[in-house]
């Protein structure tokens, strides 16, 4: 069994993180929530329900 030269926690603190999706959805639901614009406020709150519910699966 070959040991890694570099431990785990050293490794992941170093490589660079991606956003997850349900994140991003989120984030995008509330920006189009707080806009003035007509629609918005529902598309936000749909838009944002879509991420938690991706949070909630695992995306």
């Amino acid at each position: 069994m070959a040991v890694d030269p570099v431990p785990t926690r050293i490794r992941r603190e170093t490589e660079p993180t991606r956003m997850r999706t349900s994140t991003i959805l989120i984030l995008v639901g509330a920006l189009l929530f707080v806009l003035p614009v007509p629609g918005t406020f529902v598309l936000g709150a749909l838009v944002a329900l879509a991420g938690l519910a991706a949070r909630l699966f695992g995306l």
